[in-house]
């Protein structure tokens, strides 16, 4: 599932499982940074890469998140962690993100 830069999206629910790549990605691009998700529920397990990835993201809320990767990490992939957080520019934004 990839959420790119609309503003303002609420889902109730996410289940993904058994994916190549990431699970869950919500990222932005260039000077746009993707704003104000929301997700309820989000159960992730055995991603290839990261379970769930957020990228120039600001706003990003969960209120309750299962992260399992121990069966995950495709071959070839040098990854396979549960969380992957990455900054929207190097040093120069702050961003606020629960989970």
């Amino acid at each position: 599932m990839f959420i790119y830069g609309s503003k303002n999206v609420s889902i109730e629910s996410v289940i993904s499982e058994n994916r190549y790549g990431d699970n869950v990605q919500i990222s932005g691009a260039g000077a746009v940074h993707s704003d104000g998700k929301r997700i309820d529920r989000m159960r992730c397990r055995k991603a290839g890469r990261k379970n769930f990835v957020f990228e120039a993201a600001n706003g990003i809320h969960i209120n309750n998140a299962f992260l399992g990767n121990t069966e995950g990490n495709s071959s070839g992939w040098d990854g396979g962690a549960c969380l992957d957080v990455e900054p929207f520019s190097k040093g120069t934004s702050i961003f606020y993100n629960l989970i």
